[in-house]
C-alpha cells in the first residue's frame, strides 16, 4: 500500500484504515475533513481516527521540546502542534504508519488576542488496541415480521463461527406497537467483533441494523 502511494499518489487496492471499519464506525464521531470548519463544532467532543502521515520532533526557541502530528484518513488531513507536557504525553504515538484514535474537544486558545479555536488533544490510542479496550457488545436489531426459523438459524451458524467474549444483545420490535418490543441478552453465546463478523451479519438481509458498542 504504502508503495502505491508513493508511485502513484494515492492507495489503490486498499487503504491502511480497512483493517479498522468496525472500530471506526463504533467509536468516532466525525471524520478528519470535518475539522476544516472549527467554528461548526466549537464545544463539541471530536472522536477521529487517522493514520501517521507525518512527523517533526524540533525544539522551540527556550529549548524546550515540541512536535508536530499530521494524520489523515480517507477524506481528509490534520496537522497537530505539541508542546512542553503535551509533547511527552503523546510522543510515543509519533511514529510514521501507525493508526490512532484521538479524542478532544474544539475550543479557543488559551492564549493569544483573538483566542482563536484549536483542536485541543486529550487522548490518543492505538487502533489495534480499540476494539479490546472499548467494544464489548453487539447488538442486532430485527423487526419482529423478518423473524423465522431461517434467520435463527443463519444467526446462530454466524455466531458459531465468531465466537469471543463481547455481548451479544437482540432487539425484536413491532412497527406497529413498541409496547411489543423485546430486549435480550443471549446468556449461551458471545461473538468476537471483526470485520469478517459485520460482514457475515450483513448478508442475513432481515437484521435491519447491526449495532457495535
Amino acid at each position: 500500500l504504502n508503495k502505491e502511494r508513493e508511485l502513484v499518489g494515492i492507495y489503490l487496492s486498499a487503504h491502511p484504515l480497512d483493517d479498522f471499519r468496525v472500530e471506526i464506525e463504533a467509536c468516532t464521531n466525525m471524520s478528519i475533513g470535518e475539522l476544516d470548519d472549527l467554528k461548526a463544532i466549537e464545544g463539541k467532543e471530536v472522536k477521529i481516527a487517522g493514520m501517521v502521515a507525518g512527523v517533526e520532533h524540533r525544539m522551540t526557541k527556550t529549548g524546550k521540546p515540541m512536535g508536530s502530528l499530521t494524520v489523515e484518513d480517507y477524506n481528509g488531513t490534520l496537522k497537530m502542534m505539541f508542546f512542553s507536557a503535551d509533547y511527552t504525553k503523546f510522543k510515543e504515538f509519533m511514529t510514521q504508519g501507525s493508526t490512532l484514535f484521538i479524542k478532544g474537544k474544539v475550543q479557543p486558545r488559551p492564549y493569544g488576542e483573538n483566542r482563536d479555536l484549536e483542536f485541543k488533544v486529550e487522548s490518543i490510542m492505538y487502533l489495534d488496541d480499540v476494539r479490546d479496550k472499548m467494544l464489548n457488545s453487539v447488538a442486532l436489531k430485527i423487526p419482529v415480521y423478518n423473524l423465522s426459523e431461517k434467520v435463527i438459524h443463519e444467526i446462530s451458524s454466524c455466531v458459531e463461527k465468531h465466537k469471543g467474549s463481547a455481548e451479544l444483545k437482540f432487539l425484536i420490535y413491532d412497527p406497529e406497537n413498541e409496547r411489543n418490543n423485546v430486549f435480550m441478552t443471549s446468556r449461551a453465546h458471545r461473538v468476537r467483533i471483526s470485520n469478517e463478523l459485520m460482514n457475515s451479519l450483513g448478508l442475513i438481509t432481515e437484521i435491519e441494523k447491526v449495532k457495535i458498542s
